[in-house]
């Protein structure tokens, strides 16, 4: 079983829009969508887990439960990205 990592840590500031960018719909689906329709078809990849800005978990969850069934299984685990920018990045632990 092959799992891989999403990791989608930005928050939107540099993009300059009110969402990050891959909440940005081109051609009715969003980069996120689109990411994950790639991964799902790779054979070679089983479970993909999307690590996410604990501010946007519940956009993820949403958009995962509206997808068509996927042959990859994905899930995601949210955490605070303040995190990444402290001293303390040795300590992060992300959670399902």
């Amino acid at each position: 079983m092959k799992t891989y990592a999403i990791i989608l840590a930005s928050s939107g500031k540099r993009f300059g829009g009110n969402l990050p960018k891959q909440f940005i719909k081109i051609s009715r689906k969003t980069i996120l969508e689109r990411t994950l329709d790639i991964f799902d078809g790779i054979s070679e990849i089983d479970f993909v887990i999307l690590v996410v800005n604990s501010e946007y978990s519940e956009l993820v969850r949403e958009l995962i439960n509206s997808l068509p069934p996927k042959t990859v299984e994905f899930t995601f685990s949210d955490v605070d990205m303040n995190i990444l920018n402290s001293k303390n990045q040795d300590k992060i632990l992300v959670t399902q």
